[in-house]
């Protein structure tokens, strides 16, 4: 007999923090936003407490590109009591359920599929050290060259060989091979979402992201249609409902949102993604056809500028490859990041609407990274920093730099040497 229990028993009749990030989910689906660790995918459809199917089984997700479908495995938790630990049996649990899933040839594509641990906190151990294993993991070309990005750091060897343990002893104490080990980590993700605390940064981000797609006939505001999705996901939980688009459009919270202007914001997103690839596709890092030029050690030092500034600028001299070794960051670090791709004269503008203007763009800069919300790290690439020397200072790039600063976007651009310290002064950026 299972002891897995019903949806009814694993899902509850309550509101609770799994409840809320479901929500935060099918307020996604309603906008047509993006996925995390699927950018370029649209969410087709969401289950809740996939019982008897999956081991992973608080929310299904099922995304779709032009060519593929694929699947993301979700468990969330709220405890404090949750740690990445050899003897914690909550991880216990959860990585249990992630290696039956992944194991699952039937349910899991191990090239496409991914499982995706969401978390009400996570700490700064567990962001630089657990969070950054599963970004090498899927940044490297092979085992080998990811344990041995690992293994330059004694903590994040130590959660590694957590993994290892834990692994071994849920596959019937069978030892776990380095490529079995790096294989299953490009699977896994860590996020936060800090729902149900005061003061909630993922509450507050989601209310801003339900803003722009409101109907102008609803006489609701943000927070009452969050609490009218939750009410529905509240109930559909227990149930373990399977939802589309098509089987909710005739419930009433679904008629709070403006269908019109979501459509268009998802036409204006990807014709950005579309326009930012052909600028990627223009750059390159190879002398002819084959011979690539590796610049690991500028690429680490990019890595690290990311992830703790909010802009960073690459410098050198006229044809050095700054713009081509961003591309291979982004491309190769980042593949899971939402990127924006921009000439820098693009911003010599008055406006960023008249950016976006030029390039047949007719929806706002905050609005299209509303589609996003879901996805952590969102980035602006400006190429070539230096031609903006001769743009007023009142341009389109101030506004960028504000934007940037207020929406928790990445700002990465290239520049000339010569141009930087001129830069810096003309628009008051500081180190």
């Amino acid at each position: 007999m299972s002891n897995k229990g019903s949806a009814e028993q694993t899902g509850g009749k309550g509101t609770n923090y799994e409840q809320w990030v479901q929500t935060a989910f099918l307020v996604t689906l309603i906008i047509r936003g993006k996925m995390p660790g699927f950018p370029t995918s649209q969410i087709t459809k969401l289950a809740f407490q996939t019982i008897g199917q999956y081991d992973t089984n608080d929310i299904l997700v099922v995304v779709e590109s032009q060519t593929e479908e694929r699947r993301l495995l979700i468990e969330c938790k709220d405890s404090d009591q949750f740690r990445f630990t050899k003897n914690n049996t909550h991880f216990k649990k959860v990585l249990n359920g992630f290696w039956k899933d992944y194991n699952n040839s039937n349910l899991f594509n191990k090239a496409k599929d991914r499982l995706l641990l969401v978390k009400r906190s996570i700490t700064k151990a567990e962001r630089s050290q657990v969070q950054k294993i599963f970004s090498l993991a899927r940044s490297q070309a092979a085992a080998t060259d990811f344990i041995s990005k690992v293994e330059r750091s004694k903590s994040k060897k130590k959660n590694l060989d957590v993994f290892q343990d834990l692994l071994k002893e849920v596959n019937n104490n069978e030892n776990i091979s380095d490529d079995e080990l790096w294989e299953f980590l490009k699977c896994v993700d860590l996020l936060e979402y800090d729902f149900l605390n005061d003061s909630s940064v993922a509450e507050a981000y989601f209310l801003s992201l339900i803003k722009p797609f409101k109907s102008p006939q609803t006489s609701l505001n943000e927070k009452e249609i969050w609490n009218n999705v939750l009410a529905y996901v509240s109930t559909s939980n227990w149930k373990g409902a399977s939802i589309t688009l098509e089987s909710i459009r005739n419930e009433d919270f679904y008629k709070n949102f403006d269908n019109a202007k979501i459509h268009s914001c998802k036409k204006a997103v990807e014709k950005l993604k579309s326009d930012s690839q052909s600028i990627l596709d223009s750059l390159t890092n190879k002398i002819g056809e084959t011979l690539h030029l590796p610049k690991l050690d500028e690429m680490v030092k990019i890595l690290e500028s990311i992830n703790i500034n909010q802009i960073t600028v690459v410098t050198g001299k006229r044809g050095v490859g700054k713009s081509s070794i961003i591309k291979e960051v982004l491309e190769k670090d980042l593949p899971n990041a939402s990127t924006f791709v921009f000439r820098a004269d693009e911003f010599s503008q008055l406006t960023i609407a008249n950016t976006l203007s030029s390039r047949g763009v007719n929806e706002t800069i905050e609005d299209i990274f509303s589609c996003l919300a879901l996805i952590p790290e969102k980035i602006i690439f400006v190429d070539s920093l230096e031609k903006l020397l001769e743009a007023d200072r009142e341009c389109a790039f101030i506004e960028l730099l504000e934007l940037v600063k207020n929406k928790g976007i990445k700002l990465i651009c290239s520049c000339r040497r010569y141009a930087l310290e001129l830069i810096k002064l003309k628009f008051k950026i500081n180190d």
